[in-house]
């Protein structure tokens, strides 16, 4: 039992952990560019010899697209991070999804939290994000903060029927009109003096905490789904991915 990391960042990391703890017996193969891995070209990391049982993608968000392709070509199933690929690679993006064949799990980890079952449904919801990422990962509010954010609004609330946004990449607000009239209310600032995850309705509210019960919980989904299992209705699927990303090429800029 073979596993590719591709992105050896803080979240790749934190995979590979999770991996040792639920695979012990497993060999996990790493790259990152930065030589802190097995490979620094993550294209040798996938030809390496045996079978490879999966292959997760945890590498900046502008590699997604192009690794997603790859992977896919040698027919490996794919766990792939947010976002499934930039703002920018959205036409591109599209047309690879109608060819992705392999089996394939979206990193939304938020799903996997207890708290996800007592957030409302066919109620206006609100979310309120805030960190400091930008040094990080660029003007990329949408695709590093908010993502998580749309697709739980579009598995409480149901699909999009209309998005209004506005980002300048450090900021985006806005809303989402949900096919049956519900609302989705958005406010996301990536240069926050405080790190803050909240859900807010008309008579509750929850913080959403960075757990890594959360992520053991949707790897766990994931193996069992290669391994034969049921796919756990928790796991976000390719069509749940694209359904975020159709509403996040909707933002307009100002």
């Amino acid at each position: 039992m073979k596993f590719v990391i591709l992105g050896n960042g803080s979240i790749g990391q934190r995979h590979a952990a999770n991996l040792r703890a639920l695979r012990p017996e497993a060999e996990i193969i790493t790259a990152d560019p930065r030589g802190n891995a097995t490979h620094r070209d993550w294209r040798v990391a996938l030809d390496i010899p045996g079978e490879i049982t999966g292959v997760l993608i945890c590498s900046p968000h502008d590699a997604h697209l192009e690794q997603i392709e790859a992977v896919n070509a040698l027919g490996l199933p794919i766990f792939c991070e947010k976002p499934l690929w930039t703002i920018a690679q959205t036409a591109d993006g599209l047309a690879l999804a109608e060819r992705v064949s392999v089996p394939f799990a979206m990193g939304f980890q938020y799903r996997f939290h207890d708290a996800f079952e007592t957030i409302p449904s066919q109620v206006r919801l609100t979310f309120i994000g805030g960190d400091y990422l930008t040094y990080r990962y660029g003007l990329t509010v949408a695709e590093t903060m908010t993502s998580h954010a749309i697709d739980l609004a579009l598995q409480r609330l149901g699909l999009a029927e209309e998005v209004r946004f506005e980002t300048d990449g450090i900021i985006l607000a806005g809303e989402i009109v949900h096919q049956g009239g519900c609302c989705s209310a958005f406010n996301y600032d990536m240069e926050c003096d405080f790190k803050i995850s909240r859900i807010q309705w008309r008579y509750g509210s929850l913080e959403l905490p960075k757990n890594n019960a959360a992520y053991v919980n949707e790897l766990q989904a994931w193996l069992t789904l290669l391994d034969g299992g049921l796919r756990n209705p928790r796991l976000a699927t390719l069509a749940d991915a694209v359904a975020v990303q159709k509403v996040m090429a909707q933002c307009k800029a100002y």
